[in-house]
């Protein structure tokens, strides 16, 4: 699969289209670190100044993909100062906002950059429908397939997310459904007939989907995002054109607990705003009970803005500003 301006080259698993993070490999050796992704190398040492990386020329997406894994090793780096032949590549390619001297390269913009996560790149911007301030913005279609997938260097697991198909998810979909833990927040404890129908029914919608979500490639939990201004959320806050909510569970029980609640919330909050740079939002309205969930999103860089009631449940208004998110979210 091409992404950008590279190809995952052989020594990347062909059933492993997105980050090849995992697969890059290191050498240490009189305090010099080497990594290696196929022909792509880069050298990292600790100096006064900061975190020092010799890139080697080779295709953008596998120098991303080597720092990628040098932030992952080094999550107290704040930015790489990048130095070779290579940041001017990946700055004519779009991987770094400016050349300097040294390249600067921060965390915080390097993981809002799409290309090694996210499957469709970013969405081209669409233009505004003709009206007054209260239309809406056109929407992009459903996406099919997988449309996220990120190697967790926190709990060392492969997170992806895949559209939900109503058809062979279905048998999974319902036992999840049917759990009482799950049933108490969702309140669709249905047949399978009537799950079914649901499915059908939002993958009809233009402003929701649902998402199956895989831990090395086992299916875990299941979420749906949304755009808040076409939801029901809308009215109860000052919704903007592009904000996303979401609505999860996890259905396996071994997956549950903060380590892994932190790793899909990462993975998931990653993925919506990467899939539209125009949103600065992520907001959530978790019951004022899910006291767990609440608690456990807060080191992402969530806040709680206030209670409000929905005529089904009483909620906590839940807001991830991205630039919080991308300075404190752990990525």
């Amino acid at each position: 699969m091409t992404i950008g301006a590279a190809t995952v080259t052989s020594n990347v698993p062909a059933s492993h289209d997105l980050d090849p993070t995992p697969w890059v490999r290191r050498r240490e050796s009189g305090g010099i670190t080497r990594y290696h992704l196929d022909q792509a190398e880069a050298r990292v040492h600790r100096s006064a100044t900061g975190w020092e990386v010799h890139l080697a020329t080779a295709p953008h997406r596998l120098s991303a993909a080597l720092l990628s894994a040098i932030f992952c090793d080094h999550p107290d780096a704040t930015t790489l100062h990048l130095r070779g032949d290579e940041p001017s590549a990946l700055h004519a390619a779009g991987f770094i906002s400016r050349l300097e001297a040294p390249t600067l390269c921060p965390r915080a913009g390097f993981f809002q950059l799409p290309w090694l996560w996210h499957a469709a790149g970013v969405h081209p911007p669409l233009p505004p429908l003709p009206g007054d301030e209260t239309t809406h913005p056109p929407r992009p279609a459903q996406p099919l397939g997988t449309v996220y997938q990120r190697h967790d260097p926190v709990l060392g697991a492969q997170i992806s997310f895949r559209v939900i198909e109503p058809d062979t998810d279905l048998p999974q979909f319902h036992a999840w459904m049917n759990q009482p833990r799950v049933a108490y927040y969702w309140e669709k404890a249905w047949s399978e007939a009537a799950l079914h129908d649901y499915l059908l029914e939002l993958a009809a919608t233009a402003h929701t989907f649902g998402l199956i979500a895989l831990m090395d490639g086992e299916p875990f939990g299941y979420f749906e995002p949304y755009w808040t201004l076409e939801d029901r959320l809308g009215p109860y806050y000052d919704a903007q054109p592009w904000d996303r909510g979401w609505h999860g569970l996890v259905g396996s029980r071994r997956h549950l607990g903060r380590t892994r609640t932190h790793a899909w919330a990462r993975a998931l909050f990653h993925y919506l705003f990467l899939d539209d740079p125009r949103t600065q939002r992520v907001v959530g309205e978790p019951r004022v009970d899910n006291s767990k969930l609440v608690k456990a999103l807060m080191p992402l860089g969530c806040s709680v803005d206030f209670a409000f009631d929905f005529p089904h449940k009483r909620a906590w208004l839940m807001r991830c500003e991205r630039r919080r998110f991308f300075a404190e979210g752990g990525l």
